[in-house]
């Protein structure tokens, strides 16, 4: 009786430490938020599963790779997922309604759009608490025009996804590459 117990212990602990998802992702440091693009998912290897830990990732509506590439007159989508993969609730603290941000640079790191540079937020400090095991997905569209509404020229571009709220240790921004090409 004792070893059938022991075994649905290490069967439920193996159930614990493999957090849904899916996919091919890497097996993140405990205790270490990381980003990857394309690929929600926690999987973790052994019993070793952190109390504490958001996981970011970014899909640009392809398939992820080094590079995604979009042509003229075809939007960006920007699925921004945060991801609780530990044990316990994690509580942010945001200054406004904004939960996130996203920024697309130039090649040479220059700021070409910023999603939140014509919104405007409720000043009120709210709360958010990520329960465990669960996420959220924000979602926008990039029409590919710069934060002057230009089109934006065919090049290289990083898109960048971040949470606004404290703690926001744990939490750094999450990126992929694209291209423009006539």
């Amino acid at each position: 009786m004792r070893a059938w117990t022991v075994l649905l212990a290490l069967a439920a602990g193996a159930l614990l430490a493999a957090c849904g998802g899916g996919g091919a992702a890497p097996t993140p440091t405990p205790w270490v938020a990381e980003g990857t693009p394309g690929q929600g998912g926690c999987n973790f290897i052994g019993l070793n599963q952190p109390k504490r830990m958001l996981w970011p990732s970014i899909y640009l509506g392809k398939p992820a790779g080094a590079l995604v590439r979009f042509h003229d007159g075809e939007p960006v989508p920007i699925s921004f997922q945060v991801e609780n993969c530990g044990t316990e609730p994690v509580r942010f603290t945001y200054a406004s309604s904004q939960r996130y941000e996203i920024v697309v640079e130039d090649d040479d790191g220059n700021e070409v759009w910023r999603w939140s540079r014509d919104k405007l937020f409720t000043q009120a400090i709210t709360e958010e608490e990520f329960e465990s095991f669960t996420s959220v997905t924000y979602f926008e569209l990039w029409d590919k025009r710069d934060n002057e509404g230009n089109p934006a020229p065919s090049g290289r571009y990083t898109v960048t996804a971040t949470l606004v709220g404290e703690p926001g240790e744990g939490v750094g921004g999450v990126s992929q590459s694209i291209a423009i090409s006539p």
